[in-house]
């Protein structure tokens, strides 16, 4: 289980060397401590106030042993990079966080991020706070018409092809079209060959991918 921050913007990415210890995630006014292993069997509720994450662990040195490292970023590189998204604007960076092997695929701002330098072995325990990041639109429909409109639209027959846009990825791209996120394997397989980026986290606005005719029953 890899856990991974995006700059949608650059593609660029940050890889937690090893998964944090603890995450706490708080709904509303209801707060859900969890080991990581276990994100995989907890559902995100539709309908839901934004998601804020509260999560703890440490940052190894390449040179610590570990039984499994997910990325070999040094702590010192990926506090630097935290902090200069942290500071980007009011509220931080716009990202993504990716969890695999979980439905967890949320953009995010940083609310808070606190490293501690020890003294000896330059491992960094850190504490991140994160915030799922909205986009606020106002739809205005002044007669039944528009609302017939929109309809009709909705019951369209699905396009055989998807063009790519600003924020997407293969997780929301199925759930856009089938409901569930967890058919974007079936979206990779398909048009893997074809992308500019052989990396399945990694897809660009314009690309044109042909949907699953599965998808299109």
């Amino acid at each position: 289980m890899d856990f991974a921050l995006i700059d949608p913007e650059t593609k660029n990415s940050v890889i937690f060397p090893v998964a944090p210890s603890q995450i706490k995630i708080t709904i509303g006014t209801k707060t859900m401590s969890f080991e990581p292993i276990v994100l995989g069997s907890v559902e995100i509720p539709r309908g839901r106030q934004p998601i804020a994450f509260e999560v703890s662990g440490m940052l190894p040195k390449s040179s610590t042993p570990l039984g499994k490292r997910t990325s070999d970023f040094e702590p010192n590189e990926i506090v630097e990079k935290f902090e200069s998204w942290s500071d980007a604007g009011p509220y931080g960076k716009k990202l993504r966080l990716v969890i695999s092997e979980t439905d967890w695929n949320l953009p995010v701002f940083f609310v808070s991020f606190e490293p501690t330098i020890e003294k000896a072995g330059g491992n960094i325990p850190y504490s991140l706070t994160l915030k799922e990041y909205r986009n606020f639109e106002v739809k205005e429909i002044t007669n039944t018409q528009n609302v017939t409109q929109q309809k009709r639209k909705e019951t369209k027959t699905m396009p055989k092809t998807y063009t790519v846009v600003k924020d997407d990825s293969l997780w929301t791209i199925s759930r856009k079209l089938t409901g569930s996120g967890n058919k974007w394997p079936e979206l990779w397989n398909l048009n893997k060959d074809k992308l500019k980026s052989k990396n399945k986290d990694l897809i660009y606005p314009g690309e044109v991918l042909t949907i699953p005719k599965e998808w299109l029953k």
